[in-house]
Protein backbone atom coordinates (compact mmCIF):
# COMPACT_ATOMS: atom_id res chain seq x y z
CA UNK A 1 0.00 0.00 0.00
CA UNK A 2 2.93 2.21 1.14
CA UNK A 3 4.84 1.88 -2.58
CA UNK A 4 1.67 2.63 -4.35
CA UNK A 5 0.99 5.86 -2.70
CA UNK A 6 4.58 6.75 -3.39
CA UNK A 7 3.92 5.61 -7.07
CA UNK A 8 1.01 7.81 -7.22
CA UNK A 9 2.52 10.82 -5.07
CA UNK A 10 5.27 11.20 -7.84
CA UNK A 11 3.27 10.11 -11.06
CA UNK A 12 2.64 13.97 -11.88
CA UNK A 13 6.56 14.62 -11.28
CA UNK A 14 7.31 11.66 -13.72
CA UNK A 15 4.76 12.79 -16.52
CA UNK A 16 6.00 16.11 -16.65
CA UNK A 17 9.67 15.19 -16.53
CA UNK A 18 8.70 13.11 -19.47
CA UNK A 19 7.65 16.29 -21.77
CA UNK A 20 10.19 17.03 -25.08
CA UNK A 21 10.51 20.60 -24.30
CA UNK A 22 13.10 22.23 -26.52
CA UNK A 23 11.93 26.04 -25.85
CA UNK A 24 10.49 27.60 -22.95
CA UNK A 25 9.82 31.62 -22.34
CA UNK A 26 8.27 33.67 -19.45
CA UNK A 27 5.07 35.65 -21.10
CA UNK A 28 2.33 38.01 -18.96
CA UNK A 29 2.95 35.55 -15.71
CA UNK A 30 3.09 32.59 -17.28
CA UNK A 31 5.40 29.98 -19.02
CA UNK A 32 4.77 28.99 -22.05
CA UNK A 33 6.72 26.18 -23.99
CA UNK A 34 7.62 24.28 -27.26
CA UNK A 35 8.03 20.06 -26.64
CA UNK A 36 6.90 17.38 -29.12
CA UNK A 37 4.44 15.15 -28.10
CA UNK A 38 6.55 12.29 -29.05
CA UNK A 39 10.15 11.68 -31.05
CA UNK A 40 9.67 13.88 -34.55
CA UNK A 41 9.16 11.02 -37.33
CA UNK A 42 11.79 13.53 -39.81
CA UNK A 43 14.76 14.58 -39.08
CA UNK A 44 17.53 15.95 -41.02
CA UNK A 45 21.32 14.86 -41.28
CA UNK A 46 22.81 18.38 -42.49
CA UNK A 47 24.32 17.11 -45.67
CA UNK A 48 21.24 16.16 -48.11
CA UNK A 49 18.63 18.49 -49.03
CA UNK A 50 16.06 19.52 -46.35
CA UNK A 51 13.02 17.48 -46.23
CA UNK A 52 10.63 20.47 -46.05
CA UNK A 53 11.37 23.59 -48.24
CA UNK A 54 10.16 26.79 -46.93
CA UNK A 55 7.19 26.62 -49.40
CA UNK A 56 6.00 23.41 -48.22
CA UNK A 57 6.49 25.04 -44.29
CA UNK A 58 4.46 28.21 -45.85
CA UNK A 59 1.50 26.03 -46.76
CA UNK A 60 1.20 23.97 -43.60
CA UNK A 61 1.24 27.44 -41.78
CA UNK A 62 -1.26 28.70 -44.07
CA UNK A 63 -3.67 25.47 -43.32
CA UNK A 64 -2.78 25.54 -39.80
CA UNK A 65 -4.25 29.31 -39.44
CA UNK A 66 -7.43 28.95 -41.85
CA UNK A 67 -8.77 25.94 -39.80
CA UNK A 68 -7.15 27.46 -35.84
CA UNK A 69 -7.68 31.29 -35.62
CA UNK A 70 -11.62 32.56 -36.11
CA UNK A 71 -12.99 33.65 -39.25
CA UNK A 72 -12.08 37.55 -37.47
CA UNK A 73 -8.56 37.24 -37.77
CA UNK A 74 -6.04 36.88 -40.47
CA UNK A 75 -2.14 35.89 -39.59
CA UNK A 76 0.86 36.93 -41.67
CA UNK A 77 4.25 35.19 -41.37
CA UNK A 78 6.84 37.52 -40.54
CA UNK A 79 9.66 35.24 -40.03
CA UNK A 80 10.71 31.77 -41.20
CA UNK A 81 13.76 30.44 -38.94
CA UNK A 82 15.23 26.88 -39.55
CA UNK A 83 16.86 25.92 -35.75
CA UNK A 84 17.61 22.75 -34.59
CA UNK A 85 16.39 22.23 -31.18
CA UNK A 86 17.53 19.79 -28.03
CA UNK A 87 14.40 18.50 -26.75
CA UNK A 88 14.66 17.73 -22.79
CA UNK A 89 14.69 13.42 -22.88
CA UNK A 90 15.60 12.74 -26.49
CA UNK A 91 19.04 11.46 -26.96
CA UNK A 92 19.83 13.85 -30.27
CA UNK A 93 19.03 17.27 -31.69
CA UNK A 94 16.31 17.69 -33.88
CA UNK A 95 15.53 20.65 -37.18
CA UNK A 96 12.63 22.96 -37.20
CA UNK A 97 10.82 25.65 -38.43
CA UNK A 98 10.44 28.34 -35.75
CA UNK A 99 7.21 30.87 -37.56
CA UNK A 100 6.79 34.31 -35.90
CA UNK A 101 3.51 35.17 -37.17
CA UNK A 102 1.34 38.46 -36.48
CA UNK A 103 -2.26 38.70 -36.08
CA UNK A 104 -5.11 41.30 -37.23
CA UNK A 105 -8.37 41.21 -35.75
CA UNK A 106 -10.76 43.01 -38.30
CA UNK A 107 -7.99 44.42 -39.87
CA UNK A 108 -6.26 45.91 -36.84
CA UNK A 109 -3.68 43.82 -34.67
CA UNK A 110 -5.13 41.69 -32.54
CA UNK A 111 -4.13 41.85 -28.26
CA UNK A 112 -2.00 39.41 -28.50
CA UNK A 113 -0.42 40.83 -31.73
CA UNK A 114 3.22 39.20 -32.12
CA UNK A 115 2.69 35.16 -31.79
CA UNK A 116 5.10 32.41 -32.71
CA UNK A 117 4.76 28.32 -33.72
CA UNK A 118 6.92 25.84 -35.07
CA UNK A 119 6.89 23.24 -37.57
CA UNK A 120 8.75 19.90 -37.69
CA UNK A 121 9.89 18.28 -40.61
CA UNK A 122 7.03 16.04 -41.15
CA UNK A 123 4.97 19.08 -41.41
CA UNK A 124 3.69 19.06 -37.46
CA UNK A 125 2.44 22.28 -36.09
CA UNK A 126 3.54 22.57 -32.63
CA UNK A 127 1.68 25.51 -30.78
CA UNK A 128 2.74 27.06 -27.57
CA UNK A 129 1.33 25.56 -24.05
CA UNK A 130 1.16 28.14 -21.64
CA UNK A 131 0.22 27.81 -18.01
Amino acid sequence: MRNILIFLMLLPFHSIGSDYVFESWETRGSTCVFKFAHSPSQNWDGKSEVPLSINQVNAAFQKWALSSLPKTQMAHVVSFNFSSVAPKNLDSNFWVYKIGYVVFENNIPASNFNRKLVIDLASVVIEPECG
